[in-house]
Parts: C-alpha cells; sequence; structure tokens
C-alpha cells in the first residue's frame, strides 16, 4: 500500500458520497430526519395541549411538514442527495407509499393520503398519526406503544429495505 492516503471523492462506486451527512441513503441520516419529525410533531401537540394553537392549526403544521419531507424524499430538493428509490421518476418509495396508504385505508378506514400527488407525505402523516397517539398514552402514563416500531419501519421504508417478515 502506497503513502498516499485514500480518497473517498474518487471512490468508484460513489459509497463515499451515499453514506455523506446530506444523503438519504445514510441510515443514520434518514433516522435522525425522522426523529427530528417525531419530535417536532411532539413539540406541536405540546402547544395544542397548551392551547397555543388550535386543533385545525396543528393538523396544518403537521400537513406542511409531511410535504416538506415528501419533497425531501422524492427526490424534489437539491440540498439532498437521493437515489433513484426516491425520485418520482422511478417511483419506488412512491408506489411503496401508495401500497401503505392504501393497505392501511382497507384495513383500518384510515385515509392519511392527504394529497395524491405527494404519496410520501402520506406516509409521514401516518407517522405523525402515531406520534400524537404516543404523546397522548404517554401523557396519561401509558408507556406502551407501537411508535418505535412504526419508525423503525418507516425509516426502512425510506431506505429502500424489504420489509421483514413478522
Amino acid at each position: 500500500m502506497s503513502d498516499k492516503q485514500w480518497d473517498g471523492d474518487k471512490a468508484p462506486d460513489g459509497l463515499a458520497q451515499a453514506l455523506g451527512e446530506r444523503s438519504l441513503s445514510n441510515p443514520a441520516v434518514v433516522g435522525d430526519l425522522v426523529g427530528g419529525f417525531v419530535q417536532h410533531v411532539g413539540e406541536l401537540a405540546g402547544k395544542c395541549w397548551d392551547e397555543e394553537m388550535t386543533g385545525p392549526e396543528l393538523d396544518a403544521a403537521i400537513k406542511g411538514l409531511c410535504l416538506k419531507l415528501s419533497r425531501v424524499f422524492s427526490g424534489l430538493d437539491s440540498r439532498w442527495t437521493v437515489t433513484s428509490w426516491n425520485t418520482a421518476q422511478l417511483g419506488g418509495l412512491q408506489s411503496k407509499a401508495r401500497a401503505m396508504l392504501a393497505s392501511t385505508s382497507a384495513n383500518y378506514g384510515a385515509d392519511d393520503n392527504f394529497d395524491p400527488e405527494h404519496p410520501v407525505a402520506g406516509l409521514f402523516y401516518l407517522l405523525a398519526r402515531q406520534t400524537l397517539s404516543a404523546f397522548k398514552a404517554a401523557k396519561r402514563g401509558e408507556d406502551d406503544h407501537t411508535l418505535p416500531e412504526t419508525a423503525r419501519f418507516v425509516i426502512s421504508l425510506l431506505l429502500g429495505h424489504p420489509e421483514a417478515p413478522k
């Protein structure tokens, strides 16, 4: 091996870029974005419970966050490095989000795809509903909730990982 240090920017497979701090193929980045979303939804819920905002204002703020992240994960925000899985042109993530929303609607009667042009936003809206439910449960002193599993599932879906058998 030579004395010359390896230059990750010249990696032939793009691994250095794929694992960069603005890459949506980096599990840590995706986990941070989803975690930040959950935290922000919780903060908004707290404002609603403290009567600093109304229920409709809470819903509008959450939908705005969902649309923002939908744009990021659909490859429509140039500040983020995406993979072909994310892009609207190939539609892997969008197709998977549509299927997830259709399944939720059919099985539970919940229609969270408030904008058919942004199915990924509906996916985040499902996560927001789980987040609100978990925060309500915690406020009542309950500690058993599916939010952690739901968040892990959403992260896996956003990364394009196959679903684990149940």
